[in-house]
C-alpha cells in the first residue's frame, strides 16, 4: 500500500514535529506508569503516539531507529537505579541492559509499522483481527524476555497494574500476559479510534456511484424519487460494503475511496473531501466541518473495537468484585515477624563489621520476638558469613543459639557451602531441632552478579564475578514449617525470582500455602528499585492465588493476599520503606483457594499460545489479502 494520500505534501519539518512528539510522550507515558510514579493510567496510552505516527507511514529506517530509540530512554529512566552496582560498572550495565530490553520490543515495533497503518483503513473484521493480532504479539515478546538470554521480564506492562487490583484477576486464569493483553489492545483500540477522528469516512468517487446504482438498488431496494441524500448514501455503502467483502474473499487490495464498515451502517458519515495529514492532525481540521457527521460530532462516532477493550475492562472490574472473599470465606494463616536490617552490602563480608551486622540481626530479631509472632523470617543472604560451612560451624551453632533463645521458628535467607558448591539459599531453623534438613537453593542466578556465563569459553569474562559462581539449586522445594495451629507450607524465592512466573507457579503446584520472597535490593540504592521488584509480587499473588510475604534488607516487606491487595508494608519511623526496622504482619488466607490450584498454575502459560495464533492469523491474514504497507 502507497503512502497516504496528502502525506508527501506535509511539510518536512513538520513531520519531524510529530515524530519527536511521539517519540517524547511513549518515553514520557512509559516512564511514569511504572513504579516508582505510579501513574498506572499512562499504560492505557504508552503505546498510542508511535502508533499514530505509524500511519504518517515513516521511513523503515526512521521508525525503527526511533522506537528502539524511544524504548532504550525509556529502559534506562526506569531502570536508572543499577548505576549503584559497583561504579562504573553499573553505568555500564545500565547502558547496555537498556539496549537489549529495547531491542525486545523492536520486533513488536516493527510489525506495528507493518500492520496497524493498512488495518486502521479496513473495514471492522480485519481491524479487530489486526488489533488482537498486535495485541498477542506484544504478549509473546513479553514471553521471549521471560527466557531468552537468562530471562529478564522485569517491568512487563501488568506491572503497572500492582496498585490496581480491580485490573489483575484475569490473571488467576492468563497469567500476567492477560493483563498486558488488555492494557495494549485498549491502546490499539484507542489509537485507531483517535485516526478515524482526524481522517473520516469518504463517499464513492462519482463514477463508482454511477457504476454501481442499479447494484446498489438491489441490495437496498428502490430507492424512489422522496428518499433523502443520507438514504441513498446508505444505501449505496451497503453495496460498497458487500463489493468490499467479495475482494476480501478474493484477496484483492484496498477499499480507498470507500466509505468503512461499522458496528452500525447507519452510522455512517456524509461524504467528506480528501485532507492532507498536517491539516487531519490541525485544530482547524479537526472541529471544521458543515457537512452532516463532521466537525465534533466526529468525537461520538462508533468504534467497536474500542468498545470491546472498554469491555474488557469492565470485565476484570466485575470479576474482581466478584471474586472478593466474604468475611467467612478468610481465616488467619499466621502471624510473621519482618527482620529488616538493612545491612550495607559492600560491608557485610568485612570483617571489620562482622559483630556489627550480627548484633544487628540479633537485636532485630529479639525485638520482633517480643510482639509474639508465629513464625520470623529474615532476608536474603541475613547473616556476615554461610550458614553451612563443613570447615566452620561457628555461624549455624550461632543462628540456632539465637533462635533457641527467641523460641520461635526462623525462615531465614543465607549462602551455605554444600558438597563443595556456594548455595544462596533459605533455610528453616526450628528452635529446638536447629537447621532443617531440607533447604530451597535459588534457581535463578543473576548472570555477572552470582555467575559468569560461558566462564570456561571465555575466560577475561570472570573478571566481572572474581569470586566462585553460585550454584544454582535443584529445584523447587516446598518447606514446611510446623506453627501452633498446624503446619503451613511455604514456598520460597530468593531476590528476583519472583519475577519469573514460572518458578511461582512450580511453588504452588508443590503445594506451598504461601509464597516467601526474600531479597536484597540494597545494592540499587533508595530509588525505585525496591518498588519495582515489589510490584512483580503482587502479579505472583494474583497467579497462583497464594499470599505473598516478602523480606527485604531494607524494603520492601510487607504481605500481599490472593487478590493482588497489599495489606501491610513496614514503614520505618523516617517514613519510608528504607529503613532499619522489624514489624509484625497478621497473614490470612482466602479458604476458597486453600489446597486448591488456579487454572494458571494448572494450565500454565496456555495464553501465550492463544496470543501467538492470534498473531500469525493476523499476519496471514494481510499477507494473503496482500494488505502490506510499503
Amino acid at each position: 500500500m502507497s503512502r497516504p494520500e496528502g502525506a508527501e505534501s506535509t511539510p518536512a519539518p513538520l513531520r519531524r514535529f510529530y515524530a519527536v512528539a511521539a517519540l517524547a510522550l511513549t518515553v514520557l507515558f512509559g516512564v511514569v506508569a511504572f513504579p516508582p510514579f505510579d501513574v498506572a493510567e499512562a499504560a492505557y496510552v504508552l503505546a498510542v503516539p508511535l502508533l499514530m505516527w505509524t500511519t504518517a507511514r515513516p521511513r523503515w529506517r526512521v521508525w525503527l531507529l526511533g522506537s528502539w530509540g524511544a524504548s532504550a530512554v525509556t529502559w534506562f529512566c526506569l531502570l536508572i537505579w543499577l548505576r549503584h552496582m559497583e561504579p562504573p560498572m553499573g553505568w555500564v550495565a545500565l547502558v547496555i541492559l537498556s539496549g537489549i530490553m529495547a531491542g525486545f520490543n523492536l520486533p513488536w515495533y516493527a510489525a506495528a509499522r507493518w500492520l496497524f497503518p493498512p488495518a486502521v483503513e479496513r473495514p471492522l473484521r480485519l481491524r479487530l483481527i489486526a488489533l488482537l493480532g498486535l495485541a498477542g504479539g506484544w504478549v509473546v515478546t513479553e514471553w521471549v524476555r521471560s527466557w531468552l538470554f537468562f530471562g529478564f521480564p522485569w517491568a512487563t506492562l501488568a506491572v503497572s497494574q500492582w496498585q490496581r487490583p480491580p485490573m489483575l484477576p484475569v490473571a488467576a486464569w492468563t497469567g500476567a500476559y492477560g493483563v498486558s493483553f488488555i492494557l495494549i489492545f485498549f491502546n490499539l483500540a484507542l489509537a485507531g479510534y483517535g485516526w478515524r477522528l482526524f481522517h473520516p469516512p469518504e463517499a464513492p468517487d462519482a463514477d463508482e456511484e454511477d457504476d454501481e446504482a442499479g447494484e446498489g438498488a438491489r441490495v437496498t431496494g428502490t430507492v424512489g424519487m422522496g428518499t433523502s441524500a443520507e438514504e441513498k448514501y446508505v444505501a449505496a455503502d451497503a453495496h460498497a460494503v458487500d463489493a468490499t467483502d467479495d475482494s476480501e474473499a478474493e484477496g484483492e487490495g484496498s477499499t480507498r475511496g470507500r466509505p468503512y464498515r461499522s458496528l452500525g451502517r447507519s452510522l455512517l458519515h456524509a461524504p467528506r473531501p480528501k485532507r492532507s495529514f498536517s491539516g487531519a492532525f490541525s485544530l482547524g481540521g479537526l472541529f471544521a466541518g458543515g457537512s452532516p457527521g463532521g466537525g465534533f460530532t466526529r468525537f461520538l462516532r462508533v468504534s467497536p473495537e474500542l468498545m470491546l477493550a472498554l469491555a474488557m475492562i469492565l470485565g476484570s472490574l466485575w470479576l474482581f468484585f466478584k471474586t472478593i472473599p466474604r468475611a467467612e470465606e478468610t481465616a488467619p494463616l499466621f502471624r510473621a515477624g519482618v527482620v529488616q536490617p538493612w545491612t550495607d552490602p559492600q560491608k557485610k563480608w568485612d570483617a571489620e563489621y562482622f559483630r556489627d551486622n550480627l548484633m544487628t540481626l540479633s537485636s532485630l530479631t529479639q525485638r520482633a520476638a517480643l510482639m509474639q509472632p508465629d513464625l520470623i523470617v529474615w532476608p536474603e543472604a541475613a547473616t556476615p558469613g554461610p550458614l553451612l560451612d563443613p570447615e566452620d560451624p561457628r555461624m549455624q551453632a550461632w543462628v540456632e543459639q539465637l533462635d533457641a533463645s527467641v523460641g520461635v521458628p526462623l525462615l531465614s535467607g543465607h549462602l551455605a557451602i554444600v558438597d563443595g558448591h556456594w548455595y544462596n539459599a533459605v533455610f528453616l531453623i526450628d528452635p529446638v531441632d536447629g537447621v532443617y534438613a531440607d533447604w530451597y537453593g535459588k534457581q535463578k542466578r543473576v548472570p555477572y552478579g552470582e555467575f559468569v556465563p560461558f566462564r570456561k569459553l571465555l575466560p577475561f569474562l570472570g573478571k566481572f564475578v572474581p569470586t566462585e559462581d553460585i550454584a544454582p539449586g535443584p529445584g523447587p522445594v516446598v518447606i514446611p514449617v510446623d506453627l501452633p495451629d498446624g503446619v503451613v507450607n511455604a514456598g520460597p524465592l530468593i531476590c528476583y525470582e519472583d519475577i519469573f512466573p514460572k518458578l511461582a507457579r512450580e511453588m504452588a503446584a508443590g503445594g506451598a500455602d504461601f509464597l516467601l520472597v526474600v531479597t536484597n535490593d540494597a545494592w540499587y540504592g533508595q530509588e525505585g528499585g525496591a518498588i519495582q521488584h515489589a510490584a512483580h509480587s503482587v502479579l505472583r499473588a494474583v497467579e497462583t492465588r497464594r499470599p505473598v510475604l516478602r523480606c527485604g534488607n531494607h524494603g520492601w516487606s510487607g504481605w500481599i493476599d490472593e487478590q493482588g491487595r497489599i495489606r501491610d508494608v513496614l514503614i520505618g519511623h523516617n517514613g519510608s520503606i528504607y529503613c532499619q526496622d522489624t514489624g509484625v504482619f497478621d497473614l490470612r488466607r482466602d479458604l476458597r483457594w486453600s489446597g486448591r490450584l488456579s487454572p494458571y498454575v494448572r494450565y500454565g502459560d496456555w495464553f501465550v499460545a492463544l496470543s501467538a495464533l492470534l498473531f500469525a492469523w493476523a499476519a496471514f491474514k494481510f499477507v494473503n489479502s496482500r494488505f502490506i504497507n510499503s
